[in-house]
């Protein structure tokens, strides 16, 4: 079992631009501020971001999310072998399922 966010992928950096994207606001303060512990939940709600417009842009955004490096590869060799994988997140499904489609 992985852990999805931070494991799979580092979001950080993705999430600042998505909400930067949605808010006109500045990326730059926005991964500030998920770097200091704000989370994206309550930066949406800051922001005045909906959950609706923040899934629509996940979805726009997707290509930009960046695989770790060695996720594929390790992805693919446990699956030739047959090993059962799943994945553990504590991100709400409404930010979790859009980016997992």
């Amino acid at each position: 079992v992985f852990d999805l966010d931070g494991t799979i992928w580092d979001s950080w950096p993705w999430y600042a631009r998505v909400l930067a994207n949605i808010a006109n606001s500045d990326e730059t303060q926005l991964r500030k501020e998920i770097f200091d512990g704000g989370n994206v939940v309550a930066l949406c709600k800051k922001y005045n971001v909906t959950q609706s417009k923040f899934i629509s842009e996940c979805r726009r955004c997707i290509d930009d999310l960046e695989v770790r490096s060695e996720v594929d590869e390790t992805l693919s060799e446990l699956q030739s072998r047959n090993i059962p994988l799943g994945i553990f997140t504590s991100l709400p499904l409404w930010i979790a399922d859009p980016v997992l489609s």
